[in-house]
């Protein structure tokens, strides 16, 4: 699905995806909670393409027709968000943690 996405054939992703996601709900119950975390997961993936598919960017066009490709973007909020829970960790450590004598 990844190089659909990639290739920006949203529409063929989004198929795939709800194929994939009608054969785990299919599927014989080996673990439970697995299968169905599984399937929030794909459908929370869904949702979100489906609702951006209008920006999702044709990076393998791009990459054809010499253009830069970054993910800076993405980067830049991967460390925001994991730099603020990093931060909150930081935190509650120090306002839990046991006094020094």
């Amino acid at each position: 699905m990844e190089r659909r996405l990639w290739h920006g054939r949203v529409d063929r992703a989004i198929r795939g995806l709800e194929w994939l996601l009608a054969r785990l709900k299919q599927s014989p119950v080996e673990d439970e909670f697995s299968i169905a975390r599984l399937h929030s997961l794909g459908s929370q993936l869904l949702t979100y393409i489906r609702s951006n598919s209008g920006a999702i960017v044709n990076y393998g066009k791009r990459y054809r027709a010499g253009r830069r490709v970054a993910t800076t973007l993405a980067e830049s909020a991967v460390n925001s968000l994991v730099g603020k829970r990093m931060v909150k960790k930081q935190q509650m450590r120090g306002r839990y943690a046991a006094p020094v004598c």
